[in-house]
C-alpha cells in the first residue's frame, strides 16, 4: 500500500469531481478542465513515446492499473452524471489511453539489469 502516497492528487481530483457533480459547482469547472486537459496531454505523450513507457515499466513503485481504471471510471461517471459532457468525454479518452498504454506496456520486453563485460 506504499503506492497510495503516489495517488493523493488523483484521489483529491476525484473527490472534487464528485463534489462538483453532486453539488453543481460551476466554479470548479475551469480548474477541473485544465487539470483534465493536462492529464490527457501527458497520457498522449506517454502512449506515443516508447522511452517513457520503458521508464514506467522499470518503476519500482507505482499504483496498480486497476486503481487508475477505477478512478477514471468514477471520474467519467461523475462528470457525465453532473452533465459536464466535455469533462466526461475527456476522462473517457484518458481511460481509453490508460488501457491502451497498459496493453502496450505488457507487450514491451521485460526490463532486465544490464550486464557489463569487464576487461
Amino acid at each position: 500500500m506504499k503506492w497510495l502516497k503516489l495517488t493523493v492528487v488523483d484521489l483529491a481530483v476525484t473527490l472534487l469531481l464528485l463534489v462538483a457533480a453532486l453539488q453543481n459547482l460551476p466554479a470548479l469547472e475551469i480548474p477541473l478542465l485544465l487539470y483534465t486537459g493536462l492529464v490527457l496531454l501527458l497520457k498522449i505523450f506517454a502512449f506515443s513515446n516508447t522511452g517513457v513507457l520503458q521508464r514506467i515499466n522499470k518503476a519500482s513503485l507505482r499504483a496498480p492499473d486497476w486503481f487508475y481504471h477505477l478512478l477514471y471510471m468514477v471520474n467519467s461517471a461523475a462528470s457525465l452524471v453532473g452533465r459536464r459532457w466535455t469533462l466526461g468525454a475527456l476522462w473517457l479518452a484518458i481511460w481509453l489511453l490508460s488501457w491502451l498504454t497498459a496493453r502496450k506496456l505488457r507487450s514491451l520486453p521485460q526490463s532486465s539489469s544490464r550486464k557489463t563485460k569487464r576487461a
